[in-house]
């Protein structure tokens, strides 16, 4: 059993209760302004059962795009301790990036910005400004993550493209409320997700279209 936090008799709010209730989780008044709740452990048969659609095994990367690489990194590096993995660039497509390992895990954050007039990215800098862009989820098997989505009522946008040791698919932000979800298996080892040949392929699913 744990106790959840509570407010009592403060200057805003008077004997506030702080309730966490869920039909697991459902709260219990034990005295005035003072709620316990049961939090039941889930078990890792629970885990795996939650997994078993798509075979998420781990958030990949995080990408933000902006219209200045250099002017964004302070943030992450001096502020929040983030280290520059690499730089990567993609001509064809026309954008410019940067891997950081986020500390304290295995996740990654990516910055892009746009090179060239042609850039998809200045179409979404100046649509949506500078934000998220995309999030990368790796899945232990892509097919069945592309099945998986069908099943959901969601057509994976370009189906499943297989490149450079790298297979992937993508939800479109149209199909998810306003985020571009990519998807992704290392059908070849030693490369890595942050590789600018399979970055390129969320251009063709841009968010602003």
């Amino acid at each position: 059993m744990t106790t959840a936090s509570l407010l009592s008799n403060g200057p805003v709010m008077s004997r506030a209760i702080v309730i966490a209730a869920t039909a697991a989780h459902k709260p219990r008044l034990v005295s005035d302004g003072l709620v316990s709740v049961s939090s039941p452990l889930v078990s890792s048969e629970d885990r795996r059962m939650d997994n078993e659609k798509m075979g998420i095994k781990r958030l990949d990367h995080v990408c933000w795009a902006v219209e200045r690489i250099d002017d964004a990194l302070p943030l992450l590096t001096d502020l929040m301790g983030m280290t520059v993995e690499g730089r990567f660039e993609n001509k064809e497509v026309g954008f410019c990036g940067v891997g950081l390992r986020v500390p304290g895990g295995t996740g990654h954050f990516e910055l892009l910005e746009p090179s060239g007039e042609s850039s998809y990215l200045h179409r979404f800098l100046r649509d949506r400004g500078p934000g998220l862009h995309h999030v990368t989820f790796e899945v232990e098997d892509i097919d069945r993550a592309a099945a998986a989505i069908r099943e959901f009522g969601i057509e994976p946008m370009g189906g499943v493209q297989r490149s450079h040791g790298w297979a992937d698919t993508y939800i479109h932000p149209k199909d998810s409320g306003g985020v571009l979800f990519q998807f992704y298996v290392e059908e070849e080892p030693h490369k890595h997700p942050h590789a600018d040949d399979q970055i390129a392929h969320s251009h063709e699913y841009d968010s602003t279209e």
